[in-house]
């Protein structure tokens, strides 16, 4: 059969353009059509591509379907306005749902949740549409951090149950009870959590809801892991990009998953690299006396004087290492699921929500200004400097781990930012919100903290067996000539070790080595221990208040660029000041909080949008089994395979031109083919093969803006 081909120059797509309307080429079964989205932490207002068909509900939904998971983002991302539901409400009213019903979506408050609900006919059923605000909520962020300590995430289940409640409530007010229902829940972020939940609540209860598996379509995006059971519903899919921190938390071993078709979620995109991060400081401890231990090349320790203490030496810095993201997020959820437990992290997630509704319940210009008093992290670990008190509490609690040293810090830590926030605009924080971050800090520090101290002693630890005296921090080189017994050195450098060094992350450890050095050492060892240590903190004591008046005049001269190298150990020295023994010192903290931005941007929806409207993912191999008369290839699709529309029924092909590649017979064997419409795309090749086969009886008509052929 003859192709007629008509070339048209690279102005023609202007009106091309006024063929692609749903009133015109498609006129089938797929509609085409835009709405609005407001892109999260920014003003912009961004124009997006939706296809949307009744058919896509013909199909049971307990399979994934490509072309809903694409209409489904869109749903969910017309969520996003900065307040209200026009966005939303406009694209469900164009797509022939009626009853459009909106609630919470212009006020957000901690136990809010914003849903947009409508319904349509499809055949002898009712489809009922909920979209689930999934950003630009505000207070809601406070639930977020509500866990609990067994069963589904309770801050979710709670977003999840007023969705239920919402859905049932809506159907008796429309007069459709007792109607046999579909349901296409669409969430992304906390509202994919939401989704999900919601929709394992209408499983349980198909019958109260008149519908069966089959006719549940649940699509989540990008969402926190939130069920605690061991159930698994093959309508609910979730789809997520590549190295998404928000998709890792809750950490799965306390008891939280994903209730979806396979347990897992559908992802886009290539994992990618981040630099793993350690704090290399030349503070190694510092006793509870406050005397400063720093470290020598040689790998011994040594008293510093307080002037030697500069902002250098708390750097984060590269440690040359990479990790995949994925690998990383995984191992870091793992690792922090294991040290703190799902009942431990209860007992301050309710301070923690409180923190954040405090934060997200001032008006966004107050918002705002406070986050412009921290432009400048030097400043604030200036100030943090400036607190001689604070530091020592820090360096203490690495040895201590003490609720009176947390609490300390916790005091400390809301003075700081306290202050530094008032110094901005005094009226930035009143007393009141000042005492509840206080009182909320010093319930969390205690917890959490311990944390913070295991992940700075993060390493790949040593077999206590493997601890001799020569190898403990403390030993002293000069012990050979002062000619003691192996016995007395190994009793003098741990127990100057136990007075100054912190404990090793293994709490047990410091007893075995004990254990183990009493055995091979006898009394010899343990007079020697005692010894040095006392002889340790007598040292401390008497030299306490000198060096911490002496602590605090340099680090004030440090802050404002007074003698900031004074003291530093020369190069002459007896020893050259190094960085501390190599560790991954805050290994995990430090690397996800120097990659939060490149781990976050994978969270944004336009990142989803781009990997939706993929040709793998959409149109390459199989096309819809049902009938259409029009056939719309989405913009950002960039090749179409060979034969992989191959025996469709559409009778109009639309081609976006961001495709660059053609396969052979792509469009072969269509027996209803009348156009192929090419939007302009310099270089393409269209291939004669391209709708070999195709049409009734009519040549097939390729009209297109450029061709090699």
């Amino acid at each position: 059969m003859k192709i007629r081909r008509k070339w048209i120059s690279a102005i023609i797509p202007v009106s091309i353009s006024l063929f692609l309307t749903a009133e015109s080429v498609l006129a089938g079964t797929i509609q085409q059509g835009t709405h609005l989205y407001k892109a999260p932490l920014s003003d912009t207002i961004i124009t997006q591509t939706y296809y949307y068909s009744d058919d896509y509900f013909k199909k049971p939904g307990t399979e994934r379907n490509p072309n809903l998971l694409g209409m489904s983002f869109s749903l969910a991302a017309a969520t996003f306005e900065a307040s209200g539901s026009s966005y939303v409400t406009g694209l469900l009213e164009e797509t022939g749902f009626s009853d459009v019903k909106a609630q919470d979506m212009t006020t957000t408050g901690p136990d809010t949740i914003g849903t947009v609900i409508a319904h349509k006919r499809i055949g002898d059923q009712e489809l009922i549409a909920a979209a689930v605000r999934g950003s630009e909520y505000g207070r809601e962020f406070a639930s977020n951090v509500l866990i609990g300590e067994a069963g589904n995430a309770r801050g979710f289940q709670s977003a999840a149950d007023q969705v239920t409640e919402r859905i049932l409530q809506y159907i008796s007010e429309t007069g459709l009870s007792g109607t046999s229902c579909k349901y296409w829940i669409a969430g992304f972020s906390r509202a994919g959590a939401v989704a999900e939940l919601t929709g394992a609540g209408i499983n349980q209860n198909a019958q109260t809801f008149h519908t069966s598996p089959e006719d549940i379509y649940i699509y989540a995006f990008e969402s926190p892991t939130s069920h605690g059971g061991t159930a698994a519903y093959g309508n609910i899919f979730t789809t997520k990009v590549y190295g998404d921190p928000v998709t890792f938390v809750p950490p799965t071993s306390w008891g939280v998953s994903r209730n979806t078709a396979d347990g897992t979620a559908y992802q886009f995109g290539e994992t990618f690299s981040i630099p793993v991060y350690t704090l290399e400081t030349v503070i190694a401890a510092v006793t509870s006396e406050g005397t400063l231990v720093g470290a020598a090349e040689d790998g011994t320790y040594f008293e510093m004087e307080p002037e030697e203490l500069t902002p250098e030496d708390f750097q984060l810095v590269a440690s040359g290492e990479t990790m995949e993201a994925e690998e990383f997020l995984a191992e870091f959820t793992d690792w922090l699921g294991t040290r703190l437990t799902r009942g431990e992290y209860a007992q301050f997630e309710n301070e923690l929500s409180d923190l954040l509704d405090l934060f997200f319940s001032m008006p966004a210009a107050r918002r705002d200004a406070i986050f412009s008093a921290f432009d400048k992290p030097s400043d604030l670990l200036g100030q943090a400097l400036a607190y001689p008190s604070l530091i020592l509490s820090v360096m203490n609690v690495l040895q201590h781990n003490s609720a009176f040293q947390y609490d300390r810090i916790a005091v400390g830590l809301a003075d700081i930012l306290t202050q530094t926030i008032r110094a901005k605009d005094s009226s930035l924080l009143s007393q009141e919100e000042a005492e509840r971050l206080k009182r909320d800090l010093r319930v969390i520090l205690p917890v959490l903290g311990p944390v913070i101290v295991d992940d700075y002693y993060y390493f790949d630890g040593i077999e206590y067996d493997q601890f001799y005296a020569q190898n403990y921090p403390l030993y002293n080189a000069g012990d050979e000539a002062w000619g003691r017994s192996d016995g007395e050195k190994a009793g003098n450098s741990a127990g100057r070790a136990d007075a100054i060094l912190p404990r090793e992350k293994n709490p047990n450890l410091t007893e075995k080595i004990a254990q183990k050095l009493k055995t091979d050492y006898g009394d010899v060892y343990v007079s020697g221990y005692s010894a040095a240590y006392s002889a340790a903190y007598q040292e401390a004591y008497e030299n306490l208040k000198a060096k911490l008046d002496d602590l605090k005049t340099s680090v004030m001269n440090l802050i404002f660029g007074n003698g900031s190298d004074a003291g530093m150990a020369g190069a002459d020295s007896e020893y050259t000041l190094v960085a501390a023994p190599a560790s991954k010192n805050l290994f995990h903290f430090a690397t996800l909080i120097m990659n939060i931005g490149t781990l976050i941007k994978n969270h944004y929806p336009q990142v989803l949008f781009d990997g939706i409207w993929t040709v793998d993912d959409h149109y390459s191999t199989t096309v819809p089994d049902w009938p259409e008369e029009s056939l719309v290839i989405p913009a950002g699709v960039t090749e179409i395979g060979e034969e992989a529309f191959a025996g469709s029924q559409a009778a109009y092909v639309v081609i976006p031109s961001s495709v660059n590649v053609i396969g052979e017979r792509a469009f072969a064997d269509c027996p209803n083919l009348q156009y192929i419409y090419i939007e302009y795309t310099e270089g393409l090749r269209i291939p004669s093969s391209i709708a070999e086969g195709s049409g009734s009886g009519e040549d097939v008509l390729v009209i297109a803006g450029h061709s090699d052929d």
